[in-house]
């Protein structure tokens, strides 16, 4: 069935990959309601590093078994932190720097993970490092273990091909955020005779991620 799902052509009335009804039904208005009860559970983090003209975003989540089909489990983002364009990197990770660089303090990838540690151990934690090779020894100045992950267009076509498969099945829920809408919504993707997916960019160049 996962398959012949996501072998599918996915368009709405303006051609976006995922449906209206699925990024409305993504929306959990329960998991928003109770998002400050997450510590103390296993989450899971994941830092999506912006270019210069792009947005670093922080996602928390936690998982669950699908009482339903057990061989799926519900996700649930219940952190979604969108960082200022071109925030420094080194204030997204958490390294000490000056207060007078110009820039405002947004709470840190290292500050999120020592919160939501549980019995003094961090959560699992992964970071994009596309074009971010420095990210890495960035980590490790500040102590801050993480899987490194490098996205090539396979791996990239393989993930939003499975977050297509979880938001049709409503088995990602995630708390309120207007840019995941905006974004969510202005996904485009072009797909190759074989199937894969070749392109996945904005609407306009002006949509950052």
């Amino acid at each position: 069935e996962f398959e012949s799902t996501v072998a599918a052509i996915f368009t709405d009335a303006a051609d976006s990959y995922f449906t209206h009804e699925e990024i409305e039904l993504s929306y959990d208005p329960v998991l928003e309601a109770k998002k400050h009860l997450v510590i103390g559970v296993q989450t899971y983090w994941f830092l999506d590093v912006g270019a210069k003209h792009d947005h670093s975003v922080l996602t928390g989540c936690y998982v669950q078994q699908d009482e339903r089909e057990p061989r799926f489990q519900q996700v649930y983002c219940f952190l979604i932190h969108i960082y200022p364009q071109g925030y420094p990197l080194t204030r997204v990770a958490g390294s000490e720097i000056a207060d007078n660089d110009g820039w405002h303090t947004e709470k840190s990838v290292k500050e999120y993970l020592d919160e939501y540690s549980v019995d003094g151990m961090r959560p699992v934690f992964g970071y994009d490092v596309t074009g971010n090779e420095c990210m890495k020894a960035l980590f490790q100045s500040i102590a801050v273990d993480g899987e490194d992950v490098k996205f090539s267009l396979q791996k990239k076509s393989a993930m939003y091909q499975r977050l297509k498969y979880y938001m049709e099945k409503r088995l990602l829920h995630r708390v309120k955020s207007p840019q995941f809408n905006y974004q969510f919504g202005r996904l485009r993707v072009t797909k190759s005779k074989r199937g894969h997916l070749d392109i996945i960019h904005h609407e306009k160049e002006s949509d950052r991620d």
